[in-house]
């Protein structure tokens, strides 16, 4: 089966609708209510089915933003990977800051990092064009 019919299969589309109904019926990054919503996989395991998920490994998100998710987060990522090595990070340091991530709730890190990032900077990073990071290269 592939990967497009798994999405239409019912224990899909019932996951989705409960999701989307957890999630009530709004994108969680622009915040509309309107646009055609999608359900986003936050990540993926391989031979997972798309319904065997915890529900917070899902998100809902309005066609657009799901789409930039896809298109900008290997960049993003990329950027992360670069930082870290140009700060020298070692796989210790990346163990605890993986571990630290698991264990802290979202909205605690994106507060802690308003801590040490101005906002104005963190949220230019925000747009689907974004800037280099001041200080990497």
């Amino acid at each position: 089966m592939t990967y497009a019919e798994k999405l239409k299969n019912p224990k899909w589309q019932k996951k989705r609708l409960e999701i989307m109904s957890r999630d009530e019926f709004y994108c969680h990054k622009c915040y509309s209510s309107e646009d055609t919503l999608t359900v986003h996989h936050l990540y993926y395991i391989k031979g997972n089915d798309p319904w065997d998920y915890p529900d917070d490994s899902f998100i809902t998100l309005c066609e657009d933003c799901h789409e930039k998710e896809h298109e900008l987060r290997p960049n993003s990522e990329s950027i992360l990977i670069d930082a870290l090595r140009q700060k020298g990070y070692d796989y210790i340091d990346l163990r605890i800051l993986a571990q630290a991530i698991c264990f802290a709730d979202k909205d605690d890190l994106r507060s802690f990092w308003g801590t040490i990032i101005p906002e104005d900077i963190l949220m230019s990073h925000c747009n689907p064009d974004p800037q280099p990071i001041i200080g990497l290269k």
